[in-house]
């Protein structure tokens, strides 16, 4: 099942109930506190490294042009914002491959680092016996998403196993709308596969140390919390897309005199 973004960069899951929009994209609309001093503290330090260069003598002030560099300062964050998603992409594939029985087919030994660690915590810290990874899940409220591994898991001092799911983070932190993002993923689980789901599991493996860093588990009741607020989420973006696109009608019939 293919997805495409459209005219607005959001991207659109094709499902056998229709056309759904992604969980992240609604998520995207969130405003991200945390996003500002990121991008300032990575202007800073572009800033910071060509000052550094002009004193080595590795780049000469005379050739240097004011404007040319305030506007690759002002992109450089999403210039890293970039590599850091392509980044958790090529761990995300190595981890799936890992689990489709191919091995971890990277030739990148950061990704291959990363993609280990990751699966030395899924199997050994969360005893998590996985079936499927990359699983594509959708609901009829109107969002679809690929959710990373489900399978069942016996997580910290619980000692019962039961159906999980899992989404795995190459962040800064854990931030709360990877809670409300897997959450949406287990209330779909269930809506498709008509089969309960107790755990839904963020594991954040930091990309400087390597190491696991955070894992958090919500069980049923929590991650149901977590979904009642995505839901609300959903139904506002549906609200005010249908405002727009009735004023936008609206707006037509009046330049066509309602012909």
């Amino acid at each position: 099942m293919g997805h495409y973004k459209d005219d607005e960069d959001r991207r659109y899951y094709d499902t056998p109930i229709g056309q759904l929009r992604s969980v992240t994209s609604y998520l995207s609309e969130l405003a991200k506190p945390a996003l500002v001093p990121w991008a300032a503290g990575i202007t800073a330090t572009y800033f910071k490294d060509h000052l550094e260069m002009i004193k080595s003598g590795d780049i000469k002030l005379e050739d240097m042009v004011p404007e040319t560099i305030v506007k690759e300062a002002k992109a450089h964050y999403k210039t890293m914002q970039e590599q850091a998603m392509e980044l958790g992409s090529a761990v995300h594939e190595a981890v799936e491959k890992y689990y489709a029985f191919e091995g971890i087919p990277t030739k990148d030994p950061e990704v291959s680092r990363l993609a280990q660690e990751a699966i030395g915590c899924i199997n050994d810290k969360l005893h998590f016996v996985v079936d499927k990874s990359e699983q594509m899940v959708y609901h009829p409220v109107g969002y679809a998403g690929t959710l990373d591994i489900v399978g069942t898991a016996a997580p910290g001092m619980v000692k019962r196993w039961a159906k999980a799911i899992l989404d795995l983070k190459t962040g800064k932190a854990i931030y709360p709308e990877a809670k409300m993002q897997v959450a949406a993923y287990a209330e779909a689980w269930e809506k498709v596969y008509e089969e309960k789901v107790y755990f839904a599991i963020i594991l954040r493996i930091d990309k400087e140390t390597g190491k696991a860093s955070e894992t958090y588990v919500m069980k049923r009741p929590e991650w149901k919390k977590q979904y009642k607020a995505f839901k609300q989420l959903v139904k506002f973006c549906q609200a005010r897309d249908k405002l727009k696109e009735n004023k936008h009608d609206k707006g037509d019939d009046e330049r066509t005199g309602g012909v």
